[in-house]
């Protein structure tokens, strides 16, 4: 899996670079570092429920100094397994965030297109415009209930905004 930030321990049980969390109470998501059937390299990171809670997921939080003023593209290929969905979500999803002071600021996710069922890897992406006061981005996958997602080759790219339009020319 290409890590987004240095190799970092991982944080909550997640492979290096990653936090791994979920919605209060028993523990119900895992998250592993899986060596079988990954995109591309040695591995992948899988993210499997294991009991009642509603959703877990993997991420990981860089300084958006760098990055402010700027559209990024946060981009990844998730492949799922029995993933259903519950009434937060349908499956598995890509999300991204800024935040200052540890509030949301800006948030992009993958409500509408959520990855459901079983399905072979895909790549996905989101798109979202780092506000000047930002000083967290936030990156990542969730699972929403029962099933399995695995996410491999994530990458955050800066995306110029097309050009706006030519005004038209009219002669004297």
């Amino acid at each position: 899996l290409a890590s987004l930030s240095a190799a970092a321990p991982g944080r909550l049980g997640a492979p290096d670079g990653w936090w791994g969390i979920q919605h209060a109470g028993p523990q119900s998501y895992t998250f592993t570092p899986d060596a079988d059937a990954p995109r591309s390299g040695d591995g992948s990171l899988r993210i499997d429920n294991v009991g009642p809670e509603p959703w877990g997921a993997l991420d990981q939080v860089i300084d958006a100094t760098p990055w402010r003023g700027k559209t990024l593209r946060f981009s990844a290929w998730l492949r799922t397994r029995n993933a259903t969905g519950n009434a937060h979500g349908g499956g598995a999803s890509l999300a991204m965030q800024t935040r200052r002071g540890g509030y949301v600021v800006e948030q992009a996710r993958m409500r509408v297109g959520a990855v459901g069922g079983t399905t072979d890897w895909a790549r996905y992406e989101l798109h979202l415009r780092v506000a000047n006061t930002a000083d967290e981005i936030e990156v990542g996958v969730n699972l929403f209930g029962p099933g399995t997602v695995w996410i491999d080759d994530a990458a955050l790219d800066v995306v110029e905004p097309p050009s706006p339009p030519a005004a038209p020319v009219t002669a004297p």
